[in-house]
């Protein structure tokens, strides 16, 4: 999605476009995955190989978490190196609150956690963008 908006808008692929698109293809996957707890058995009938269904819910969740850091990473990176400008670190705000859904995992109703917590994680981005542009 990233990479077609650019192409659209014909804004030219650097260094700042490919650390978004890598910080947003790590977050969308990690949102998909999540998603899967809440099907594991109707997925582990169809034979499909998910992670939840491939590691369980511990390694599952300790896998996601680690990835949801490493999503830090390019966005770190890019405004260390001056390709993309200090305030873009409010991004990383998402992780905390991936973490929170994280745990809210089998404490709320799988569906409503699904469908408007983790896939609202995309949302507050905006947001969080413009705090950080005000206090940066």
């Amino acid at each position: 999605m990233v990479l077609l908006l650019a192409s659209y808008y014909k804004v030219p692929v650097d260094m700042a476009l490919i650390a978004i698109f890598v910080f947003y293809f790590i977050r969308i996957y990690i949102s998909n995955a999540y998603c899967d707890f809440k099907d594991v058995m109707g997925d582990k009938k169809k034979g499909l190989k998910t992670l939840v269904v491939y590691f369980g819910d511990r390694k599952a969740i300790n896998i996601l978490n680690v990835l949801n850091y490493a999503s830090a990473i390019p966005i770190i990176v890019a405004i260390y190196y001056g390709f993309l400008p200090p305030f873009s670190v409010a991004i990383l705000l998402t992780i905390f609150y991936a973490q929170y859904y994280f745990n809210l995992n089998r404490k709320i109703n799988q569906e409503y956690l699904s469908n408007v917590v983790i896939d609202g994680e995309f949302i507050p981005w905006v947001l969080y963008l413009i705090i950080g542009k005000i206090l940066l």
